[in-house]
């Protein structure tokens, strides 16, 4: 039982850090603010630049299934530790 409630309490502290760093915790959200922080693609901004980035990033990640977002974001974040 003691398990159970420090998996909970490690799950809230997760969706904590993430809501505080992306201002979301809806995966494909997420991701697109994760693009615009890294400067994903940004060869797809140029001529762009009237538009705001978090609007392109939100419309490329619009349509991936939820699962492609996690496994994406999942991704992003081992090339982030990897350097």
């Amino acid at each position: 039982m003691r398990f159970f409630g420090t998996l909970i309490v490690l799950i809230a502290i997760a969706a904590g850090v993430i809501y505080f760093t992306y201002g979301s915790i809806e995966p494909c959200h997420v991701l697109a603010r994760e693009y615009q922080m890294r400067g994903v693609n940004d060869e797809a901004l140029l001529g762009l630049i009237d538009l705001d980035a978090q609007d392109i990033y939100s419309n490329e990640t619009s349509g991936y299934p939820v699962m492609e977002c996690v496994g994406r974001l999942v991704e992003s974040w081992g090339q982030r530790i990897a350097g």
